[in-house]
């Protein structure tokens, strides 16, 4: 289990995230940018995904919702082997 704080990983993955030009992207590949960026982090090492049969998980976006309350949006994915939601 990570031992660091909460803030170190998000401020390390933002990092990572920013590297990539990301004014070119939509909202849903944005989020996809962060999980994959938190995946391939050493700093997360029981975030991982597993093979099952040596298949890999996709994720597939289920949409963006706005909350206009606290202005930003929530990303919904879902995980999918074989195109099996799990």
């Amino acid at each position: 289990m990570y031992q660091g704080s909460l803030e170190s990983v998000a401020t390390l993955l933002y990092s990572e995230v920013l590297a990539a030009d990301l004014s070119r992207l939509d909202t849903e590949n944005v989020a996809q940018c962060y999980v994959k960026s938190a995946l391939a982090s050493s700093e997360l090492p029981s975030f991982t995904v597993t093979e099952v049969n040596g298949q890999t998980s996709e994720l597939k976006s289920l949409g963006v919702e706005n909350i206009p309350f606290t202005n930003t949006k929530t990303v919904m994915l879902r995980q999918c082997y074989r195109k099996i939601p799990v």
